[in-house]
């Protein structure tokens, strides 16, 4: 009996796992781990991408039948009013503004579930925030999905710049939970692009207007705590992550000129564009979570300049040439991760 009790005790031991042994297998599975989390990680991001490109792409094209039905860019209020000093601090974007005609909401009667919103005191509207969407009180474009229309109250969210009406507001968001922007061009300014001022300015300040206004967006773009990730857009030091078109960032104008500026056909100077993008731009900030990140590639020597979408050198005297000596152009504003798409002329 204590013979075969011995080769049991015996034949336990050989099956048992050696501690060199069991390392190895921990080694192995960290090694995997550390290879399958990046790659996992990738391919969510692909799909969010891909998500978030056809999301603009309905964006877009709800906003062409717009224009085809009424004639004009969609948008209650216009864009030289969205630019005003006052929005700055006010917080209603653009893209709220956008909605207001694509999904609608608007009522004359204030009420339980309204807010009241617009870009100055004395410019507002009254929306229900629980007819968005339901054909109701206008709209009828877009019907934007629960799960990507969130408001930036800071519950799950990032925080808007602004008073708490638009606070309310929902805003448009990607697939990433970033608020997408739209940019709309004030074509009242039909001036030739001879400085950067008469293609974009912070706010509408001065006689002259611009294409576009900074303080369209300032509500997303001043925050400190940008969308789901809550990230910070604004610019602290050169070294901290932030949008290069964040409040306080190093060259802004110049910034907003390569998002907004036409990279096809150089202006009367290197830095400055010929034309616009496009009326209207939705703005997706991308995987990042931030609109032209610092940490992207276009983003790494701080600041980007409009004359590389066409000549080697600042004083645009040397055209980029391709491998067999043609002029060529490129899309400066391809080295970020950002989204974009273009609705209108």
């Amino acid at each position: 009996m204590d013979s075969g009790k011995d080769r049991m005790r015996n034949a336990d031991k050989r099956r048992a796992f050696s501690l060199i042994e069991l390392l190895v297998v921990m080694v192995v599975i960290a090694i995997l781990v550390a290879i399958l989390v990046p790659t996992l990680g990738g391919a969510r991001n692909t799909a969010r991408a891909a998500s978030t490109k056809a999301q603009l792409t309905d964006l877009a094209n709800a906003s062409q039948q717009f224009i085809t039905d009424k004639g004009r860019q969609p948008g209650y209020f216009s864009a030289r009013l969205m630019g005003d000093t006052a929005n700055e601090n006010r917080g209603f974007t653009a893209m709220q503004n956008v909605m207001l005609d694509l999904a609608g909401g608007i009522v004359t009667t204030s009420g339980a579930g309204t807010v009241e919103v617009g870009p100055t005191t004395s410019d507002t509207v009254r929306v229900d925030l629980t007819l968005i969407g339901t054909r109701e009180a206008g709209g009828g474009y877009y019907t934007p999905d629960a799960t990507r229309f969130i408001a930036q109250t800071g519950e799950g969210a990032g925080t808007l710049v602004g008073n708490s009406d638009h606070q309310a507001l929902p805003s448009v968001v990607d697939a990433f939970g970033t608020p997408i922007l739209a940019w709309q061009r004030d074509r009242t300014a039909i001036q030739p692009i001879e400085a950067e001022a008469d293609f974009v300015k912070v706010n509408t300040s001065g006689t002259t207007p611009a294409r576009f206004y900074w303080a369209s967006n300032a509500g997303l773009l001043k925050t400190g705590t940008l969308g789901k990730r809550g990230k910070t857009a604004l610019f602290t030091t050169a070294t901290q992550e932030h949008s290069l078109l964040g409040d306080g960032a190093t060259s802004l104008i110049n910034n907003l000129v390569v998002l907004l500026g036409s990279p096809t056909v150089p202006g009367s100077r290197p830095n400055l564009p010929s034309a616009a993008r496009a009326d209207l731009l939705f703005h997706s900030a991308g995987i990042d979570a931030l609109y032209m990140g610092s940490r992207d590639i276009g983003g790494r020597s701080g600041q980007v300049q409009f004359w590389q979408n066409f000549y080697a050198d600042a004083g645009g005297s040397q055209r980029l040439l391709d491998g067999q000596g043609r002029v060529e152009t490129v899309d400066v504003l391809s080295r970020f991760d950002d989204l974009i798409q273009t609705a209108g002329n």
